[in-house]
């Protein structure tokens, strides 16, 4: 597909540079996607490859103070940052420096058009071109994370504490019991189940050793009447009773490694089989390349939390798609709705945030308690519940003080099936059992090579 685009740019160049005085440039009207949102009567024209935006409205929706236009002179400061543009003047100053436009600004019916590009990125913002969709984006940091009364001191309090924990704690054991139910209306259908967790996590890696075990008892009659005929049942139901899973992330690399003893079953594979799940491939086979797990990896190591977001932020911002700028916009409100610190309320010691979110028939609430002695975060609750219009019904309450920490999930579909989950964790220094990764003796297969 590039090599097909970058053919028809290559032929366009050529008949554009050999007949100049043939073709008129055709000025056009591309929309604006502003922090996650199309803007209104954006007063825009598009003249070869540069779009412009009339000055005045595009310096106000960024958020900038200070606007004079005068004789085809347009000055505006946001922050730190001052800058001017005139029209038929291929320079624009930035902060007192000339810095050079590949096309200049001009006037138009009484309006003075300036490129978009120059302008937002000396306001900070982050832009790009939609191509399919004919629109340039825009992500402003400072109004999608910065724009606070009081900052994210409370979730720097807690960054100081995760930190700490995670280096002091890096190995996690727990057990955790579910129960599935199946209502067709006619009969429940009730399997239970257990796991027995070992996990060892740090930002540069993460290894999951789980035990598993099914009891079938209650379903038992339903499973035999139904694959009584299949020479395998009996083996396929007493490997299912009591199984492993084995899990090892690289997360530098974006790579995951699964190895389970249900492989021989399931695959046909040898029993040290380990299936390599490889993200950044993953990402890049669906157009986006740009994400990686390095920065992910990078991210989780931060202790500022002003430093979390802004990195967060320009790991997210997909700058050639709307609908990926609009997941942005609302991910990073998301951050500052529930973390800046006027969005905790004070309960004794502790802070509570709560952010609530209701589109389209599905209602999500979420809730974050933070635990203070006051002198430090010393563990948190979070609770999150979904409605989806009455049809899917889900609560998750995860709470963690000091080493202990449980969980619970609750899910109900329909009224057909009914998934519940409780565990309890904890957080240890060290461990004296090994765990399982794959080694030199390890075989391993890329699940895209299994899939395609």
């Amino acid at each position: 597909m590039f090599k097909r685009f970058a053919a028809v740019l290559t032929c366009s160049a050529l008949i554009m540079g050999f007949a100049p005085n043939v073709f008129a440039a055709e000025k056009t009207t591309p929309a604006v996607h502003l922090n996650g949102a199309y803007m209104e009567s954006a007063d825009t024209l598009k003249d070869y490859d540069c779009t412009y935006m009339e000055a005045n409205q595009l310096f106000t929706s960024l958020g900038a103070t200070e606007i004079t236009i005068n004789e085809g002179i347009v000055s505006a400061v946001k922050n730190d940052n001052a800058v001017s543009f005139s029209a038929g003047n291929t320079l624009y100053t930035l902060n007192g420096t000339e810095i050079s436009l590949k096309t200049a600004p001009f006037e138009e019916n009484g309006k003075l058009y300036i490129p978009i590009r120059p302008a937002a990125e000396a306001m900070e913002c982050k832009i790009g071109w939609d191509n399919a969709a004919q629109a340039v984006i825009i992500l402003d940091p400072y109004k999608l994370l910065g724009d606070t009364e009081s900052g994210y001191t409370i979730m720097e309090k807690y960054m100081a504490y995760s930190t700490e924990f995670a280096n002091e704690y890096p190995y996690l054991k727990g057990k955790m019991t579910f129960t599935v139910t199946a209502d067709d209306g006619e009969e429940k259908l009730t399997f239970k189940g257990k796991c027995d967790t070992v996990s060892f996590t740090t930002t540069e890696e993460m290894i999951i050793n789980a035990d598993f075990s099914f009891s079938f008892d209650e379903i038992e009659d339903m499973l035999v009447e139904t694959y009584k005929t299949d020479p395998e049942f009996e083996n396929t139901i007493n490997t299912l009773e009591s199984f492993t899973l084995d899990v090892y992330m690289d997360i530098k690399d974006g790579k995951f490694y699964i190895s389970s003893d249900l492989f021989p079953l399931l695959l046909g594979a040898d029993e040290n089989t380990w299936i390599l799940v490889d993200f950044n491939e993953i990402f890049g086979m669906a157009g986006m390349a740009s994400y990686d797990f390095a920065s992910l990896s990078t991210m989780a190591g931060m202790e500022s939390f002003d430093e979390y977001a802004d990195s967060l932020f320009s790991y997210m911002s997909a700058l050639d798609n709307v609908y990926m700028a609009e997941a942005t916009a609302l991910s990073l409100n998301i951050i500052k709705l529930m973390y800046s610190d006027e969005s905790f309320i004070k309960n004794g010691m502790n802070y509570t945030s709560t952010y609530s979110l209701n589109e389209s028939g599905a209602e999500t609430v979420i809730t974050l308690t933070l635990m203070d002695n006051g002198n430090r975060i010393y563990g948190y609750d979070m609770e999150m519940s979904m409605n989806m219009d009455g049809l899917i019904y889900m609560y998750m309450d995860m709470e963690t003080v000091d080493e202990d920490s449980v969980f619970t999930m609750n899910m109900n579909m329909m009224d057909m099936m009914e998934v519940n989950m409780d565990g309890t964790f904890k957080y240890e220094e060290r461990i004296t059992d090994p765990l399982v990764k794959p080694d030199e003796n390890s075989f391993t297969v890329s699940l895209t090579e299994i899939l395609f």
